[in-house]
């Protein structure tokens, strides 16, 4: 009976030999060809003995003894030919990437309007923002009340930052930069376990201006461009972000109107129907996504533009 089985195990696998089948063979061969294991009836000369044989266990498997080298070998052949047809596959058979990442459209959308206008006059009054003796400190506790840090973060900031110029922040590393620039566009929220102190003043032109009176009149650029939809293209982008930034009083097509106007301004005309893209999805450039980013924060045409570098 164990014959029988052994025999019809090997007929089963002669029918099919696949790089698995070679490779295990190659295994068992060297795990135990030449081999006896502990029998407790005697020797290997002893008939009882037989399943404790290396031979045995190789037979019962459906394999010989010489299937070793021939094996390691096939093995070896399966791995270089699968490497070298995808080198031929990958050399000849090449994917227009542009197809995944360009929407097609039938009309250029921005036709004609290379040199709009706003129709609108929007105020331009130029505001000054001065700070005076402005200092920062953050205080943590842990679940018990105790104190864990009291950090002063700015110590003192007193400053004029001019209207219609370029005004730099420079600095080392940790020194601050980003943290005024929060709490210039009021972005730092004290937690339950985490309290911000501001002490000094912020003027615009001279008066101090409320939470609402900031936000209306920053526009915060992130140092990221994470919160783009990678889905998305340029022009959607846009039409969503006007959509849910700018006023309610403004009808779709106003909205839409000033989406594309911006998009032209920041040239954004020659990508406007591509995607943004991810890291998974090639899409518009990093360039371009920062430009991108930008142009959602001047939709609502701010006064102040803070931008993190």
């Amino acid at each position: 009976m164990d014959q029988l089985c052994g025999k019809s195990i090997i007929i089963s696998s002669e029918s099919k030999l696949t790089s698995q089948t070679y490779i295990f063979g190659a295994l068992v061969n060297n795990e135990f060809k030449n081999s006896f294991y502990n029998c407790p009836y005697g020797d290997a000369s002893n008939p009882q003995c037989l399943e404790y044989r290396g031979d045995f266990i190789i037979n019962s498997l459906g394999f010989s003894e010489s299937f070793f080298v021939g094996p390691i070998w096939a093995g070896v052949g399966y791995a270089v030919g699968f490497y070298v047809l995808a080198g031929i596959l990958l050399k000849f058979w090449t994917i227009d990437i542009n197809v995944s990442r360009q929407r097609p459209t039938t009309a250029d959308q921005s036709a004609g309007k290379e040199r709009l206008q706003d129709a609108h006059a929007v105020d331009t009054t130029k505001i000054d923002v001065v700070l005076d003796d402005y200092k920062l400190k953050i205080t943590k506790h842990n679940l018990l009340g105790k104190k864990i840090l009291d950090f002063q973060i700015l110590k003192g900031v007193t400053t004029q930052f001019e209207a219609g110029c370029l005004n730099v922040i420079m600095g080392p590393s940790g020194s601050g930069k980003s943290s005024l620039l929060n709490l210039l566009s009021h972005r730092l929220h004290s937690t339950l376990l985490s309290k911000y102190s501001v002490t000094g003043r912020m003027l615009f032109n001279g008066a101090a201006p409320s939470d609402s009176v900031v936000r209306s009149l920053c526009s915060y650029v992130t140092q990221d461009d994470d919160a783009l939809l990678s889905s998305l293209t340029v022009r959607e982008t846009l039409r969503f972000a006007a959509g849910l930034r700018l006023p309610k009083w403004m009808s779709k097509e106003e909205k839409q109107r000033r989406a594309e106007e911006v998009l032209l301004k920041l040239g954004l005309k020659d990508c406007a129907d591509t995607v943004i893209g991810s890291e998974y999805k090639k899409g518009v450039s990093g360039g371009e996504k920062r430009r991108v980013t930008i142009a959602v924060q001047i939709l609502t045409e701010p006064r102040i533009l803070l931008y993190v570098v």
